[in-house]
């Protein structure tokens, strides 16, 4: 622990003060002179025998192992002589004659604490820890005020305390700690290590208020500032377990927090490291990335080699579109590290830029690959049908030779749907004079599959699963094994009982959840608990509400009632799940020599039986409440963003869409900065999107809605550049859902769109179209002055017209 520096939290060595042995026989004179020598107390008498104080030193078993020549030597020394021999036993590493010359000296004055702490420092050399905590806790009892017992007491407890916390062991780190803060209350790295061991036991609340303490004793202690920081910022990110379900707002409080903590870190030491990568990733997370860049650049002058921050930089490179700076900085960590996570990083900072990359396909095959290979051994006594020294990945539920598959519907591996060039767009538009590119709306269908794993275990926040012989890819090449796969987690839940789960490291995320878990509950609770069930006994597994309540509302809003209470996932820290039978739906590409089907995204889209059943399913719940709903849908529904891929000066496009549309538009703003009603419940989403005919926004999460819209829906979709992600293209193309996009209104995928009025009436215009199509020009205002979008766009110089 305490040699450990990365972004994670381990605990600092603090070095109390020790003993000094060379404590002057004139003090100890004075000390005698001045008191009398008092009767043992009741404490001392009822543990005396583990350290030899209720017995002759001379008979304890450390004096017999001394020679006659050391014995005689001691018991006839006079004290000032006998101070001095222990003194030197201890500085010639002579323990047990140290040991025995102390405690001669602890019985001739027993009013000394010089006598117990200098025998507590001869136990500890001799390894007998618990003796040695005992002799300085005595000592503190005897003489409360005592510094010479608390520093080598406090040295103790810290020992164990890193014991503890390298083995995993937090409770007892925490007892320790706890106790060393009381012992030592003005001492700020106790108070740092105290948080860090909070945050293992994912006590984030305990956590702060110990880091505050910190900075609250030593306000010039950098390390304070930057532990408050990282957590904060973990809280912002929705990182920590336990954070997930925090609303907006709060992530918002916890944002400022953390800015006022990561710039103080920066002004008590311009040039630490820990500092400014801090900043530098709160600056990434408010998508201001040259600043992010330019303070963890200055980490990286503190140190070259670190390769946390040659993480953090090429990664924020990457979503500043900057491509090859950022794989020039992860082949650096390469260089430094050939680590499997260095490798996943690649294919991680290239997705964005080009989805068919070879290169980030390979990479992430190869940082799965190295995790495992670098990972447990395969059990001893383990039956497998290969001979390697590690488990096997397993890239395909199909090739595994211990996995039960059933196939739940059968596809044509050759067969496309959709079959078109690309989404729909104006006939003025040019594809190949844009940014974007004109990616094939051509799909083969996913073959859906039922697994049954025995004897299997699972961990970490990919929900990643493996068998003695095995190592399952959870969700393809997006499974981060590098990070979660661990394999010999010291606290194991264990499940006798048959499992479903439906986990997913995205499960938070709407479009996630929707396209990928509530599709596969659908499936799974007609497969396993429905009449004819396979699995009716069986439990389903899902995160707890407070990471994600999506799951959960989904089952109350749709009534569905299960025999037993879901089982609550939560992958902590060194925490894995072990079941004797554990079952899941899921989805496999068959042709996989098709590079359009077998994308770095290809893995985020599920079947057509699965999309069209959760459809399906929701219509037949929407048609029973008619009468009780709040919301009733709009024709037009517009989505805004916030964040990643937000519109700026989207207030010019919304202006016009209300003029245009007036009463038959809603506008979907989750963030509430339009003043438009806001939409939080998975009912209310239902509601609105039953009966729109034209839904448009940014590439994002709402608009994974048109599942839930009626048959002959149109979705207008604002692309990105390079437009890497097919996702809703391919629902659209699956439920024969009409599917354009504006190219005139693109960015880059972690960047934010900039609107102006040359995009507002390109927006416009596609909608226009659609509406003509479809018969809806009844739903524009007659009056609306299409002109006034052109307004004075020939005297605008270039850089308006950007």
């Amino acid at each position: 622990m305490g040699r450990r520096t990365s972004s994670r939290k381990w605990l600092v060595v603090i070095l109390f003060a020790t003993v000094l042995l060379n404590s002057t026989l004139s003090d100890a004179k004075k000390k005698k002179t001045s008191s009398s020598r008092k009767k043992k107390s009741s404490s001392e008498s009822n543990s005396a025998d583990r350290c030899s104080m209720n017995s002759p030193v001379e008979k304890s078993a450390e004096a017999r192992m001394l020679s006659l020549k050391d014995r005689e030597e001691l018991l006839s020394a006079d004290p000032q002589t006998l101070f001095l021999i222990a003194s030197t036993a201890c500085e010639n590493q002579e323990n047990n004659k140290c040991f025995v010359g102390f405690n001669l000296f602890r019985e001739k004055f027993p009013n000394l604490v010089e006598g117990y702490s200098n025998a507590g420092v001869a136990l500890e050399r001799l390894g007998r820890l618990d003796d040695a905590k005992f002799m300085y806790r005595y000592a503190l009892d005897k003489f409360p005020s005592a510094e010479k017992a608390v520093g080598p007491l406090l040295n103790v407890l810290q020992m164990e305390a890193v014991k503890a916390f390298d083995q995993k062991n937090f409770k007892v780190a925490l007892d320790r700690y706890n106790e060393i803060v009381k012992l030592a209350p003005n001492i700020p790295d106790a108070y740092i290590n105290l948080g860090n061991i909070n945050e293992a036991l994912q006590r984030y609340d305990a956590a702060q208020d110990a880091y505050k303490e910190t900075v609250k004793r030593e306000p010039k202690n950098v390390k304070g500032y930057n532990a408050m920081c990282r957590l904060l910022l973990m809280e912002v990110s929705g990182v920590s377990v336990g954070r997930f379900g925090i609303t907006r707002a709060q992530r918002l409080s916890a944002f400022n927090d953390a800015k006022h903590y990561c710039m103080d870190a920066v002004k008590v030491d311009p040039n630490d490291k820990g500092a400014n990568m801090n900043l530098g990733m709160l600056y990434k997370e408010s998508l201001e990335f040259d600043l992010s860049i330019q303070h963890l650049k200055k980490a990286l002058e503190v140190d070259p080699r670190d390769t946390v921050v040659l993480t953090n930089l090429a990664t924020t490179l990457s979503r500043n579109d900057k491509v090859l700076d950022a794989v020039k900085y992860i082949e650096e960590i390469i260089k430094l590290n050939d680590s499997p996570s260095a490798h996943f990083s690649i294919g991680t900072v290239m997705a964005p830029h080009d989805r068919l990359s070879k290169k980030a396909l390979a990479a992430h095959a190869t940082g799965q690959e190295l995790a495992v290979s670098k990972g447990p051994r395969v059990p001893s006594g383990a039956k497998c049908s290969h001979s390697l020294p590690h488990r096997k990945l397993v890239r395909s539920w199909l090739s595994s030779e211990s996995v039960d598959v059933e196939i739940l519907d059968m596809v044509n591996e050759n067969e496309y749907f959709g079959s078109v060039d690309g989404p729909r767009t104006l006939n003025n538009v040019n594809l190949a004079d844009t940014k974007i590119q004109a990616i094939p709306l051509a799909f083969i269908d996913k073959q859906t599959i039922a697994l049954t794993l025995h004897d299997v275990s699972m961990e970490g926040a990919s929900g990643i699963m493996y068998s003695d012989c095995e190592v399952y890819l959870t969700i393809g090449l997006s499974t981060d094994i590098p990070r979660d796969y661990v394999g010999n987690n010291a606290e194991v839940r264990t499940f006798s009982t048959p499992v479903v789960s439906v986990t997913h490291p995205s499960i938070g995320n709407y479009y996630h959840f929707t396209a990928e878990v509530a599709t596969r509950m659908l499936l799974s609770i007609d497969y396993y608990f429905g009449e004819n069930g396979v699995a009716k006994d069986a439990t389903l597994l899902l995160p707890p509400r407070y990471e994600s309540t999506l799951p959960w509302n989904f089952l109350e809003v749709l009534g569905i009632k299960l025999k037993n209470a879901p089982i609550e996932y939560e992958p902590g820290i060194g925490r894995r799940y072990h079941f004797d039978t554990l079952h899941r739906i899921d989805w496999v590409q068959l042709n996989t020599e098709d590079p359009e089907n077998n994308d770095m995204w290809s893995e985020y889209l599920p079947s057509r039986i699965a999309i069209t059943t959760l459809r399906n399913k929701v219509r037949a719940h929407q048609a029973q409440r008619k009468s009780k709903k709040k919301f009733q849908s709009k024709p037009v529904v517009y989505i805004c963003r916030a964040g990643v891929r937000e519109i700026k000066s989207e207030e010019m496009l919304l202006k016009m869409l209300s003029m245009l549309l007036g009463d038959n538009l809603f506008i979907h703003d989750t963030a509430g900065r339009t003043g438009s009603p806001t939409i939080g419940s998975l009912q209310e989403h239902l509601d609105l999107f039953e009966n729109a005919q034209v839904i448009m926004g940014a590439h994002g999460a709402g608009l994974i809605n048109m599942i839930y819209g009626p048959d002959n829906m149109s979705v207008i979709e604002f692309p990105m550049t390079p437009h890497c992600n097919r996702c809703f293209g391919y629902v659209a193309k699956a439920l024969d859902i009409d599917y354009w996009i504006v190219p005139e209104i693109a960015t880059f995928y972690h960047l934010k769109y900039q609107m102006t009025k040359k995009k507002t009436k390109a927006a416009l215009s596609v909608l226009r179209k659609v509406l003509e199509e479809r018969g809806l020009t009844d739903l524009m205002n007659k009056n609306f002055d299409w002109s006034a979008l052109d307004g004075k766009s020939k005297k605008r110089s270039k850089k308006d017209e950007l």
